[in-house]
């Protein structure tokens, strides 16, 4: 028996796996590791009863590590594999099915996307990426977050690699593994927690107060905060809470930590103010400074690829122009050009 925590060990592959159909093969062939954490392993397998002939239908199978897990743990993990169903987003990978083995596996079927995680895609030693890349990607999986959200459903960890990106580079939130329901009592996310083992998520983009286990933390702002966090590392090529478990306890201290957003035009040059505005307003260390909403976020960044005010900045009236002027160059060229033309012809008319 392994220590409490260590993963289970991988299956010889490819395997059988699931369901027998008519025929008495297994629905599934898993055929390759794609991953595998502290709840177990996903793998990319064949679905035989969705595949015919010429089109193979490939799917991501996740099967959950049941050693050592309290059963209302696994309880609400499966609960909330069925509660992800009723997301219907672009942005979000599609659960397709949920089930129990006779070998007592617990086992979800997720959407399979080809194209990896963003974690794989900006390696280990992360690249800032260009901001206009970088805000329409978050852009995209804020808006798949706020599905989840408006389903019921708080994902608690959301982090590079759990973002997968389709070969097209269309972004898909995936993994909610350590989901809860944004209905649930404050006591019963409390208890999984514990249950799990302490902290809930990964503690280089969770919020303060998840960091913490402080009550009601696993809420709608403590995605906001990793929404936030995963925009930080693009435009920058940096952690939001440092990059050591230190210096992540250092950020989260109640007492001595970190009391405004990182900064990110320090970092990065070529991002501008409002952009920076956003991320800092979605980093912010209280909750209550920070966007109420996944899709408010969104809306925001949005609103600044399209060159447009970010109202609650309340831009000044050149920096209105200035946007304006970004908007419409053909008709601010037009404009410059005509002043400069009554300006010269001022000058001339004077002399």
């Amino acid at each position: 028996r392994g220590r409490r925590g260590d993963p289970p060990p991988t299956k010889s592959l490819p395997c059988e796996f699931g369901p027998l159909l008519a025929d008495a093969r297994a629905r599934y062939q898993l055929q390759q590791l794609l991953g595998q954490g502290a709840f177990g392993q996903v793998y990319l397998g064949l679905d035989r009863q969705l595949s015919e002939e010429g089109h193979t239908a490939m799917v991501a199978i996740k099967i959950l590590q049941s050693a050592d897990k309290a059963p209302r743990v696994r309880e609400r993990l499966m609960e909330e594999a069925t509660k992800v169903r009723r997301i219907s987003h672009p942005s979000v990978v599609l659960v397709h099915d949920r089930g129990v083995t006779a070998q007592d596996e617990d086992y979800i079927v997720y959407e399979f996307v080809e194209g990896g995680d963003l974690g794989q895609r900006i390696g280990s030693v992360p690249r800032p990426i260009p901001p206009r890349e970088a805000a329409a990607l978050i852009a995209s999986v804020a808006e798949g977050v706020q599905a989840a959200h408006s389903a019921g459903v708080i994902h608690c960890e959301l982090k590079p690699g759990n973002i997968m990106v389709t070969q097209a580079g269309e972004p898909k939130v995936a993994d909610f593994g350590v989901a809860v329901r944004l209905s649930a009592p404050r006591e019963f996310q409390d208890g999984d927690a514990a249950d799990i083992g302490g902290i809930v998520g990964n503690i280089a983009f969770i919020s303060p107060e998840q960091y913490r286990g402080e009550d009601g933390a696993l809420s709608v702002q403590s995605d906001v905060y990793a929404l936030g966090g995963i925009l930080y590392l693009l435009l920058t090529g940096e952690l939001p809470n440092g990059s050591t478990v230190g210096e992540i306890a250092a950020t989260h201290d109640p007492k001595t930590g970190r009391t405004e957003a990182p900064r990110v035009r320090g970092l990065a040059h070529d991002v501008d103010a409002d952009l920076e505005a956003i991320c800092c307003r979605a980093l912010a260390p209280k909750p209550a400074n920070r966007y109420a909403s996944a899709v408010s976020l969104a809306e925001d960044l949005r609103h600044w690829l399209a060159n447009e005010p970010i109202t609650w900045m309340q831009p000044g009236f050149f920096h209105m122009l200035k946007l304006w002027a970004r908007r419409k160059p053909a008709l601010a060229g037009a404009a410059t050009l005509i002043f400069c033309l009554i300006v010269i012809c001022g000058v001339v008319g004077a002399v």
